[in-house]
């Protein structure tokens, strides 16, 4: 049983310890959200996104 609790606390010392540093890094580095969450398939080339392109330009128009 005491394996158990153990393994448990573990478990949740780790995600906790994984929570803060992600935190940590949304503080030191804002922009890295909207860097990861795009789609990918583009090739942009390190520029604009082509959905945020698409997005950009139906919003003006």
């Amino acid at each position: 049983m005491l394996r158990h609790l153990i393994a448990i606390l573990g478990l949740a010392l780790l995600c906790a310890l994984w929570l803060w540093v992600q935190r940590w890094v949304a503080r030191r580095d804002p922009a890295a959200g909207r860097r990861l969450s795009r789609c990918g398939v583009c090739a942009c080339g390190g520029g604009e996104c082509a959905e945020e392109q698409r997005a950009r330009e139906d919003g003006e128009g």
